[in-house]
């Protein structure tokens, strides 16, 4: 089974390799206990930051996710329990920080997003790269 971290780190490489592909200026953080893992910077000057979260299976915790930032997205990955099968493509949603109340559920004491409730709004946030660039 792949740790947290690595699946943490796939699910930002993916991003930042599909940004790449797009055609986006992006460059990546690196380290331990960021809240931005990816800066794109626009032909206007201007950055969008993002903060990837991975997962194997169907569910973020979501506790200290920055919810301020006009021009911060999370982007949710999702590998559906299929982390080592690089044929799968995993779910991408881009969620403004903004708008991470509409997502964000309380389990217990806990905060969390589930992969159903990204499904329910996946019109306005799966695959929306261009939200990014």
């Amino acid at each position: 089974m792949m740790s947290r971290e690595n699946t943490n780190l796939a699910a930002e490489f993916f991003v930042l390799s599909q940004l790449q592909r797009l055609g986006a200026s992006v460059h990546i953080t690196l380290g331990h206990h960021k809240a931005v893992d990816i800066v794109v910077e626009r032909d206007d000057g201007s950055m969008k930051t993002i903060d990837v979260k991975g997962s194997a299976t169907q569910d973020w915790f979501a506790d200290g996710l920055t919810r301020s930032k006009k021009s911060h997205f999370v982007v949710f990955v999702a590998s559906v329990n299929r982390m080592k099968d690089i044929h799968f493509a995993p779910e991408v949603y881009m969620v403004p920080c903004s708008h991470l109340g509409e997502v964000i559920q309380k389990v217990g004491k806990k905060d969390v997003v589930r992969l159903k409730t990204l499904r329910d709004h996946s019109s306005t946030y799966r695959d929306a790269w261009k939200k990014l660039m």
